[in-house]
């Protein structure tokens, strides 16, 4: 009998399964590995300690005990590994799983971690003690960080830009005539303390391209001329406290090059790599940087506390309104100091606490989130005439501190021109439809009679009168009248058709109406409801599914509809302004004037001749 290929591996997977079920399968009782009882380290450099459980088929993972001066964590998640072994007739199978800890020191000196249990397989086993010894590391001007800026004195609420200086003593070995040239250096610096510098370090790191140093000459500590690299780092901090600001919490780290190898491998012989190293660190050093408090004489009652010089420029659409109804004020704040500033932090006017616009406008009192483009950042904001004698928005005032000058200015807008009218009002008559004449009381109006129905008639005849037959375009409408409503409801089936066979365009058309009702349903919708109605809205008008469609997709669906930017602003500020009001919270009166404000901005999208197209565009 001849047997194919597949036919054997069958066979002989059915031949081991026999044997497995006819002898079973041995498994060595549960136990616990320890991978070392005494450990010397450096401070600040994690050390591993990894246990390994094997041949268990129950266990609870190890829980080292804490101790004084030790940072102990367990690495996340596990490493398993399993196999089989076949001996005759018996099937062995043995497996492993493997925790590791990293232990830190932050002071030199020995520490013991005390025995502690694991439960393996209903057992409770027991490690042995562990004892690490952990030593400072040895600079020797192998190594050094300084931080500078361009003043030692700066203002609460005013952005710095900070220099660090980082200098690396080059490596060469004599024995193979060879350095390690600058970007390795750099690759060697990890578990670093960066301070204000993390950012500009981790963006070095996504790069995944090492920081290229300067090579310099210099002194080193016994006056010896040596070569250096010189790294240069540059961050914009914004303190938060007044006081000395504090540089000690940037500690630079590194493994240092101890000694250099030929490389191993046939193809490697002529490579040289570093065999050895040696741990160091050092402490950023700096010149004392002072952040003084903003003085109270001569502040503004309309002062948000923003620090620089700027200048505010303000628009407002549409100018011609009756009273009550939204005009959307964008407001453009441009720093013109010239110096390093974060826009992020720069603060809205305060619209509420100036009186003019306050007493002649409805105005929100909600937080504003702005928009940043360079050295701008705008502001829009949803106000409402009062009264039909506005005649123009008041300059808007924007007060800071100008820390050159040592000084609280004040920069303000140009009014801009209003038409007010009158909103339209409704009385009783205008709802019944009744008027009565001048001189006619209602009492003529209305009196009783007898005679049934025949007394309401007061005319001589009394009886029918036979009109006779009638005339031909009569008889002309009756014989139309059978086609026309034929092809009237041929034409209402039609369309009824089409819409079912395409339930997108039904969607889109009925997208405005559903999220304007969404937003009547409750008397006074939340945030949460306000931000699903407008996200609703878009994600119905380009055909994508409601779930999940959120903030950055409804910029991204208008913008790329060729929507106007500043509905496309508009927008992602409402939608800000939700999402600020769910963490933080506010008034109530913020959550009807958000309302209002999303249904304005769905009417004025519903109008734009760009969103009528978003729908198919987006299918296509």
């Amino acid at each position: 009998m001849t047997f194919r290929a597949g036919q054997l591996s069958l066979i002989s997977m059915v031949i081991f399964l026999c044997l497995m079920l006819s002898s079973g399968t041995a498994m060595a009782e549960g136990t616990v590995m320890q991978g070392t009882t005494e450990e010397s380290s450096y401070v600040n450099m994690p050390t591993p300690i990894v246990f390994t459980i094997k041949n268990a088929e129950d266990w609870d993972p190890p829980v080292m005990p804490d101790v004084d001066g030790l940072d102990i964590k367990r690495n996340e998640g596990s490493q398993s590994f399993s196999s089989f072994q076949i001996n005759g007739s018996k099937i062995s199978q043995n497996s492993e799983i493997t925790y590791t800890f990293m232990i830190t020191a932050k002071e030199a000196g020995s520490y013991v971690i005390p025995a502690f249990p694991i439960k393996v397989d209903g057992r409770t086993l027991t490690t042995h003690p562990i004892t690490l010894s952990f030593e400072k590391t040895s600079n020797k001007g192998l190594l050094s960080a300084e931080v500078f800026s361009n003043t030692d004195r700066i203002f609460l609420g005013e952005t710095v830009e900070l220099t660090m200086n980082i200098l690396i003593k080059e490596f060469d070995s004599p024995a193979y005539d060879a350095r390690v040239d600058s970007q390795t250096m750099w690759q060697l610096i990890s578990n670093s303390d960066w301070g204000p510098f993390a950012k500009a370090a981790q963006e070095i790191e996504a790069s995944r391209r090492p920081l290229r140093g300067q090579q310099r000459t210099l002194l080193d500590e016994d006056g010896k001329r040596e070569s250096y690299f010189l790294y240069t780092l540059k961050t914009d901090v914004r303190p938060r406290s007044v006081g000395s600001y504090d540089l000690s919490d940037i500690v630079i780290r590194m493994k240092y090059p101890a000694s250099l190898r030929r490389g191993r491998g046939f193809f490697a012989t002529s490579r040289i790599e570093i065999d050895q190293f040696k741990p160091i660190e050092a402490v950023a050093t700096g010149k004392e940087l002072l952040v003084q408090a903003l003085p109270e004489k001569n502040k503004p009652q309309d002062f948000s506390g923003a620090v620089g010089q700027y200048s505010i420029r303000t628009t407002a659409s549409p100018t011609k309104v009756a009273v009550g109804d939204p005009i959307t004020l964008t407001m453009t704040i441009t720093d013109t100091s010239g110096e390093q500033i974060d826009m992020d932090v720069v603060p809205a006017p305060p619209l509420h606490k100036i009186q003019l616009l306050e007493d002649e406008f409805r105005v929100p009192r909600e937080t504003l989130a702005g928009v940043v483009s360079g050295r701008n950042k705008t502001f829009t904001q949803t106000i409402r005439a009062k009264k039909d004698t506005v005649e123009s928005i008041p300059p808007i005032t924007y007060s800071y501190f100008d820390p050159q000058s040592g000084r609280y200015e004040a920069a303000n807008s140009r009014p801009i021109l209003l038409e007010v009218s009158a909103s339209e009002t409704i009385n009783s008559s205008d709802i019944t439809g009744v008027s009565q004449q001048a001189g006619t009381s209602s009492s003529d109006n209305l009196h009783s009679v007898t005679g049934g129905l025949l007394a309401n008639y007061t005319g001589e005849d009394r009886l029918l009168v036979d009109q006779g037959p009638p005339g031909s375009w009569w008889l002309l409408i009756l014989l139309l009248a059978p086609p026309a409503v034929s092809l009237t409801l041929a034409a209402t089936l039609q369309g009824i058709r089409g819409h079912a066979s395409d339930p997108e365009r039904t969607r889109s058309r009925r997208a405005a109406r559903q999220a304007i009702e969404r937003l009547h349903v409750s008397m006074s919708p939340d945030d949460a409801q306000v931000a699903q109605a407008i996200c609703s809205y878009v994600a119905d008008k380009t055909g994508q599914p409601a779930a999940g469609f959120l903030r950055g997709d409804v910029k991204n669906a208008l913008k790329s509809s060729g929507i106007d930017d500043a509905l496309v602003q508009e927008t992602d500020r409402i939608l800000a302004d939700c999402e600020q009001l769910h963490y933080s919270g506010g008034a109530a009166g913020a959550h009807s004037s958000l309302a209002d404000a999303a249904c304005d901005l769905i009417n004025r999208l519903e109008a734009s001749r760009s969103i009528r197209n978003l729908n198919q565009r987006a299918r296509s």
